[in-house]
């Protein structure tokens, strides 16, 4: 929800055990540049994803279509219009290809049967 104050979004946020941001539609900042309230709790979670991550916990972050660019418009810094233009990639579908080393030493997908993977 982004129509909660900060601190119970971080405290709901100690009760769950992972964040899929979903596609859809939706701005991440306004005109002025400045975050729009999707964008500030996208960030809330970003942090919060980022600071386990750092204290070696689990906690997984996944990102389809727009969520996706939500996770790289806040890894790179939540700079205003960095997603604007230069990408083609609508109706563009690839297979996703992991290499045979990938899943064994993944914390994602280390627990996924290999033949499915593969």
């Amino acid at each position: 929800r982004h129509d909660i104050d900060e601190d119970s979004f971080r405290a709901a946020l100690k009760n769950i055990n992972g964040v899929l941001f979903t596609g859809g539609g939706a701005d991440f900042t306004f005109p002025n540049g400045t975050l729009t309230q999707y964008a500030r709790k996208g960030q809330i979670v970003f942090d919060e994803v980022v600071s386990a991550y750092k204290a070696g916990e689990i906690f997984p972050l996944w990102g389809t279509c727009l969520g996706f660019e939500m996770v790289n418009f806040l890894g790179g810094g939540a700079v205003p219009g960095v997603l604007v233009s230069g990408f083609n990639a609508e109706n563009y579908t690839v297979p996703l290809n992991l290499t045979a080393g990938a899943a064994p030493h993944s914390r994602f997908f280390q627990l996924a049967q290999s033949e499915g993977l593969l």
